[in-house]
């Protein structure tokens, strides 16, 4: 989110895009809900605080790649190419939805010879759907599995230099485990995926929860009337474009193999600031064989998140080749995977952004994929949001954007909101104080929120993996 002056909002949570705007992308919601959940809309309280942000909602279950062109679609205006040779291969429409344009000034030469940029930020999905976006815009499809023409569309032409800074929180740079066998999950992971919307609160009654996976270029269509959210999610997840191998899909971007496919050609770009937070919700111990293991923290992390974080915490990823250093999660992301591409150069922030280069924050701890973006009791969450955005507004924007400030403006207190949030998170740590901070829930979302964390809250501490997810095997830590 990036404060310009000001900042022309829209309500929808999938992606806050701001005018020299800050933008931030959500990745899987599909619904209509207004960001930030439990403590209010994020963009409107960013809004009333003078900055420009739009929100953008793109298809929740499609590749990067559609991701992209619709991000496009819905920032500048006017109807979702996806790409004739795209589309061609593997066999859905050219075009998609029309979009009316949240900033279509975006790109445009000012009088004083600048561009109109943006910042992007993206949860998620959302930050590689970002940063393919600006790939495709400085340098057009080249290099990509599938090139399209470049005098085809904008978007595929390459030489425009319209993104700022892109920021990923929780985001799968390097692809996360779980999507490498999520397939095996089968029903079981249908009704976790609804039961994390009915948990926070924005599904209320579930046939009448307004949800769409905006796949129009596959002919799926929205959630009917009376349609369960579980119902429609198997009718989505029966298309064939799940089946495994097919890769025009996010599973296949979110696994590592496809991660890495899309990382050989989406580079850091040298003219773009870069930000990662990476978040964590696991401790590390020791199961019963002396195996290194991470487990959830049963306070702070949603129910429904507890089997896939215990499995991206288990023995799949050492058993598979990846080190122990992937098994700390936030309940759906490997924590390592959202730091930084595997590829690009990177630097811990210490106060200085430097352009090029992902500026990597400091960890952000016991909080779950959906905490961070707002689905939490820790009003520091926003507070966050809040100083980021006064990071961005300080970056140089002369010209040659080539020039490095020893310290950025807000360096400061980006250091105290991470520290602030880290200790407010960490001091949940019986069940005592997690019912303290539920007393006085401040709306239905943290209603719903806190009876389902204090529901779950005595849970054992024999928790169960899949291994790799077919039979299940009990691991009772040595020590917490």
């Amino acid at each position: 989110m990036e404060h310009t002056g000001d900042l022309r909002t829209t309500r929808t949570p999938s992606c806050l895009c701001t005018a020299s705007p800050v933008g931030v992308e959500t990745s899987c919601s599909g619904s209509s809900t207004g960001g930030g959940g439990l403590q209010g809309d994020f963009q409107e309280e960013l809004q009333a605080l003078g900055y420009t942000v739009y929100t953008a909602v793109v298809g929740p279950f499609s590749s990067y790649w559609d991701r992209s062109c619709e991000l496009y679609a819905q920032i500048k205006g006017g109807q979702v190419d996806y790409g004739a040779k795209h589309s061609a291969k593997y066999g859905h429409r050219q075009y998609g939805r029309n979009f009316t344009g949240l900033y279509p000034e975006w790109g445009a030469t000012t009088s004083d010879g600048s561009v109109n940029k943006v910042h992007l930020i993206g949860h998620s999905m959302g930050g590689q759907t970002m940063r393919m976006l600006a790939q495709m815009l400085e340098n057009g499809t080249t290099g990509a599995p599938i090139e399209e023409d470049s005098s085809t569309h904008t978007l595929f032409e390459g030489g425009h230099s319209w993104v700022h800074s892109i920021t990923t929180v929780s985001t799968p740079n390097q692809g996360t485990l779980l999507a490498n066998v999520i397939s095996t999950f089968g029903n079981t992971a249908i009704d976790l995926l609804a039961s994390v919307f009915a948990v926070i609160g924005i599904a209320g009654d579930e046939s009448t929860l307004l949800y769409d996976a905006k796949m129009d270029q596959w002919g799926i269509t929205a959630k009917t009337d009376g349609e369960t959210l579980s119902a429609y999610l198997t009718r989505v997840f029966s298309s064939n474009i799940f089946s495994p191998g097919f890769k025009d899909v996010c599973l296949w971007s979110l696994s590592t193999s496809g991660a890495a496919e899309e990382n050989a050609w989406v580079t850091t770009l040298s003219d773009v600031y870069y930000y990662s937070y990476a978040t964590m919700a696991t401790y590390s111990t020791y199961d019963w064989l002396l195996r290194k293991i991470s487990l959830p923290n049963i306070l702070t992390m949603l129910l429904p998140l507890d089997i896939f974080s215990v499995f991206l915490g288990g023995q799949y990823g050492p058993n598979n080749g990846f080190s122990t250093d992937w098994q700390p999660n936030d309940g759906l992301v490997n924590s390592i995977s959202m730091v930084h591409d595997a590829t690009g150069k990177t630097l811990a922030y210490t106060g200085s952004s430097q352009i090029g280069k992902w500026n990597t924050m400091t960890q952000l701890s016991n909080l779950d994929h959906v905490a961070v973006m707002g689905v939490t009791l820790l009003t520091q969450v926003l507070e966050l949001y809040e100083v980021h955005a006064k990071l961005l507004l300080s970056l140089p924007v002369s010209s040659s954007r080539k020039q490095l400030r020893e310290t950025d403006p807000a360096a400061g207190q980006i250091t105290l909101a991470i520290a602030s949030l880290n200790a407010a998170s960490s001091s949940v740590k019986k069940p005592e104080q997690l019912k303290s901070l539920c007393a006085s829930p401040g709306n239905r979302f943290a209603d719903a929120y806190c009876t389902n964390l204090l529901a779950g809250s005595p849970r054992q501490p024999a928790i169960y993996v899949a291994k790799p997810m077919y039979e299940l095997v009990f691991y009772r830590p040595l020590q917490r």
